[in-house]
């Protein structure tokens, strides 16, 4: 009894050693061959027997490291060879950098892969589907294995596609299935995405493998097969106990709940009424209310308008408004009171003022009368200063980096910016072309699309032509000859020299005869041609190698992607098909000591020369173009430019004062009276102001902006002439004393008028130094270089101009003719008579202005419109549109306007399907240099734009 227990047990211990032994069988092991056009894809050998342990401690390591689901210790036994497991680990190198960065995705991904080649027990779910003869180095005859067959669990393959399918590529912000799959991510299922890998058309695959997902045992050719498990873990779980989970980054379901979206506060509003409109219409109505009683007030009982008191008539013109006023006895003891104030009577701001009055004119008056009896000694020191400050101007330096003009050194962005631009490099400087055909929109089918007339071969060809027409532009620097190639940005430099080009045409790889290449079906008829590969292209950047029958690479020839929101533009949506422009973007290395640009910029120098011939050559294609320096240069040439501007509105200031100054009373004394000389020495001193500004300034070292040359000298002269204006008719009012000569009255009108230009002045240059404390560096640089030439100005004219305006006093006096001075014409004196415009404000306007009635509504209208614009304050838009610094013309956005928006949409909405969810994603520190590599061009940003 006993012994027939034992006898079994023996049986069933054999029959599951049987069971164990026939389930670690192989259907291949190690390697013979490869494939005839291609040694690397390696061909594993047919081996129909139980699985081995590894020969080298490498072949183990790698083994444990790559596969550490099916590793159990040094003696492991699989069906994979030392050579197959060292091939497998070298084939991982793509999906390693592209998906290592979620462990528990790349680990489910490796296992698909690790079953696939060294599973003990392959034979369970593989069989062989296709084999190939091949001859061993010995020259042995042999079979290869060719094609196999791949049942994976069908519940296992979907965990597999949940866990990765948020991984994002950190060099170009997208999916990385999308390269993994060869199509955008939501259009990838896990059966695609294995039919993808397992394709030899990929060029990635050595041998075609063929995946069957199922859920229960599959037969095929006879062969039941059962599905394999993986057992893949979720992109929120680690995969082992040392490892991590994927990041928020790569994995939703790692993500904190999503915030309520921020919505953005609305105007407030009170009873359907704008808060800042109601709360000024409030501040309005309180004031008319306030003042309206103060006024009613002081009307009665100040004022005596109820005539309590005997009336008169007020002496005013009967043709302005004449009514009966207030009583004359009134009005003349108020007169009588002024008359007899005392000093002391006088509060102490009123004595101080006084006598800082007093104090500035005795001054001014003293000044003047040296100015008048020394002109010549004056003019000469005041020219020589002046002089020797504008000839700083030899140091003059003009800043046209937009970067360095709106960006304060210390703001965040700027000093960001500096940081990464001297830990890693500047951004690449971008060449960027636009092209559409002009006024044609039609359309053309092809395999049931719809293509928009850009896509016409002939017309492509052409725009091919234009691009390697531009790579072959030869420039000159420093004796040297610089092409694309030696400037170009090269990722893959030196073992692949070709230029990063983001173009449609790099999906031919910038070849005429690819993109005349057609594709024939297995019968002969033509099945594939251009258009195909595009719309592959277009959804599969990466791919090595189209699933038409063309089979050629979308990779360009500078070994990366073409993201098709950078070559094409005018299109809705991702109708790629229906785009209306072409975009071409050359990236050029670009470096942070900006001598080391110039070989860059004369080569950009020479690609402008040549776009704008072409464009002028080709009317049947519409170009818009910009090169990295088209915005520094357009800002040089435009103030180039409006030197004729400023030279013309000078002479017309000048032609306008030479008529204004001079007082013209009889046709006699015309060319006497005249002040043309006057008027062209009042606006040479503005030129001269603003010269010694600049030289000044220079001397500092502080560089100027091209505004300042174009601004300044306009401002400055609307200041200068007003002073000149204010002396010269002052001059012309003024009464002369008896016994007084034309050295005392001018003394005595600089003293009258001095103060009011000294205060003038200083607050005008304080405003400007004030408005130096901005952070803005061309805000900046423009109030100090203003303020210093309105005080320069200001400082010339109480000196030179004083001086001139007695010379020009004593020609008038002695009856010379201005200009020829020599000449001498009798014409007797000339009585003080003040001006038509003079007598209009002094007798009519002031006194009109100052009657009682029309004060109160001056004062509410006035306060009325500064509310009224108070209020509207707070509909204004805060920020500076650098597109409007450069013509219309040099905005490549606004040229083709719908390439503009879908460019920026492009990039929009790529990010948006990579990482909506991931509001507080950041790419580490060490990926950003790499990301460079293959970062899509941001031109549209930097029209500069450009984003």
């Amino acid at each position: 009894m006993v012994g027939s227990i034992r006898q079994r047990v023996l049986v069933i211990f054999v029959l599951l050693a049987i069971i164990a032994k026939t389930s670690c069988r192989c259907i291949w092991y190690d390697q013979c061959g490869h494939q005839p056009d291609n040694k690397d894809h390696k061909l594993n050998c047919i081996y129909d027997g139980d699985a081995k342990p590894f020969k080298t401690e490498k072949a183990r390591d790698v083994f444990a490291r790559d596969c550490p689901s099916l590793y159990n210790g040094p003696d492991t036994e699989t069906c994979c060879s030392d050579s197959q497991i060292l091939t497998l680990d070298s084939q991982l190198a793509v999906p390693r950098q592209l998906l290592q960065r979620c462990p528990s995705c790349f680990n489910n991904f490796l296992n698909i892969w690790c079953y696939l080649t060294c599973a003990p027990n392959i034979a369970d779910f593989m069989s062989i589907n296709s084999t190939l003869d091949v001859t061993l180095p010995n020259g042995t005859e042999t079979k290869g294995i060719n094609g196999v067959n791949y049942v994976l669990s069908r519940k296992a393959g979907n965990e597999i596609l949940q866990s990765c399918k948020d991984v994002i590529n950190p060099s170009t912000n997208q999916p990385a299935l999308t390269i993994l799959c060869a199509r955008p991510v939501e259009k990838c299922t896990i059966q695609s995405w294995l039919d993808y890998m397992g394709d030899t058309g990929n060029s990635q695959a050595p041998f075609n493998i063929f995946f069957t997902l199922a859920d229960k045992n599959v037969t095929i050719k006879g062969k039941s097969l059962k599905p394999v498990d993986t057992k893949p873990t979720k992109c929120s779980e680690a995969p082992f106990p040392n490892s991590t989970a994927c990041s928020c980054q790569d994995c939703e379901a790692q993500c904190p709940p999503t915030p309520p979206p921020i919505v953005p506060p609305s105007r407030c509003k009170i009873a359907h009424l704008d808060c800042y409109d109601l709360a000024f219409t409030i501040v309005f109505a309180t004031f008319v209310l306030v003042f309206g009683s103060w006024c009613l007030c002081y009307n009665i009982i100040v004022q005596d308008a109820l005539r309590l008191e005997k009336g008169g008539e007020e002496q005013t013109p009967k043709w302005l408004f004449g009514r009966l006023g207030p009583a004359i006895s009134r009005n003349e003891r108020k007169r009588e009171r002024l008359l007899e104030m005392t000093e002391d009577e006088l509060s102490h701001t009123e004595r101080l003022g006084a006598r800082m009055e007093a104090f500035l004119e005795q001054t001014f008056t003293r000044w003047g009368l040296f100015c008048a009896y020394h002109p010549y000694i004056v003019t000469f020191i005041v020219l020589v200063i002046a002089g020797g400050l504008c000839a700083g101007v030899a140091n003059f330096s003009v800043t046209t980096d937009p970067v360095k003009l709106w960006s304060s050194p210390d703001s965040q962005a700027r000093t960001e910016k500096e940081y990464f631009d001297s830990h890693f490099r500047p951004f690449y400087r971008t060449e960027q072309i636009i092209i559409s055909r002009p006024n044609n929109h039609t359309t053309f089918p092809y395999h049931n699309k719809n293509y928009s007339n850009i896509f016409d071969k002939s017309f492509m060809h052409q725009i091919l032509s234009l691009q390697n027409s531009i790579e072959n532009i030869e420039a000159s620097h420093d004796g040297d000859v610089v092409t694309l190639s030696d400037i170009c940005f090269a990722p893959l430099a030196p073992d692949n020299t070709n230029c990063t080009i983001q173009s449609v045409f790099n999906y031919f790889q910038n070849s005429p005869d690819m993109l005349d290449k057609i594709g024939y079906d297995q019968y002969g008829w033509e099945s594939a041609d251009y258009r195909d590969h595009l719309i592959f292209c277009v959804q599969s950047p990466y791919s090595l190698n189209d699933t038409t029958d063309l089979h050629t690479p979308c990779l360009g020839t500078y070994g990366g992607p073409v993201f098709p929101w950078v070559a094409f533009g005018g299109y809705t949506g991702e109708d790629y098909n229906l785009a209306t422009a072409f975009v071409i973007t050359f990236l050029v290395n670009n470096n942070l000591e900006k001598e080391k640009n110039g070989p860059a910029e004369a080569w950009e120098s020479e690609f402008i020369k040549y776009m704008k011939n072409f464009t002028e050559n080709n009317p049947n294609i519409s170009i818009a173009f910009s090169s990295e320096r088209s915005i520094q240069d357009e800002i040089e040439r435009e103030s180039e430019g409006d030197v004729v501007t400023i030279l013309a509105s000078y002479l017309i200031m000048f032609g306008y004062i030479t008529l204004t100054l001079g007082q013209y009373k009889s046709v006699a004394r015309i060319l006497v009276d005249a002040k043309i000389s006057l008027g062209l020495a009042g606006v040479t001193i503005v030129l001269l102001s603003v010269g010694a500004s600049l030289g000044f300034y220079s001397y500092l070292g502080i560089p100027s902006t091209l505004i300042i040359v174009e601004v300044v000298p306009f401002l400055v002269l609307a200041v200068g002439v007003d002073n000149i204006f204010i002396m010269v008719q002052t001059l012309q009012r003024e009464t002369r004393k008896d016994g007084e000569n034309v050295e005392e009255i001018i003394g005595r009108v600089i003293g009258h008028v001095g103060p009011s230009m000294l205060l003038t002045s200083l607050s005008e240059s304080l405003a400007f130094f004030l408005g130096a404390l901005t952070s803005m560096p061309a805000v900046r640089v423009f109030s100090l270089y203003a303020a210093m030439a309105v005080l320069i100005d200001f400082l010339l004219q109480i000196t030179i101009f004083v001086s001139l305006l007695t010379l020009d006093a004593k020609r008038q006096e002695a009856g010379r003719v201005d200009v020829l001075c020599c000449v001498e014409k009798p014409v007797g004196k000339r009585k003080p008579q003040p001006g038509i415009l003079f007598t209009f404000v002094s007798k009519y306007y002031s006194r009109f202005l100052l009657k009682e009635w029309v004060r109160p509504i001056v004062m509410l209208v006035f306060v009325g419109w500064c509310c009224v614009s108070a209020a509207l304050t707070s509909r204004l838009s805060i920020g500076l549109n650098q597109a409007l610094s450069v013509p219309r013309w040099l905005r490549v956005g606004f040229c083709i306007k719908p390439v503009h928006n879908n460019v920026i949409s492009g990039f929009l909405r790529q990010a948006e399907a990579s990482g909506a969810r991931t509001r507080d994603r950041r790419v580490p520190a060490d990926l950003r240099a790499d990301s460079q590599a293959t970062m899509p061009p941001t031109a549209p940003q930097r029209l500069r734009a450009i984003r």
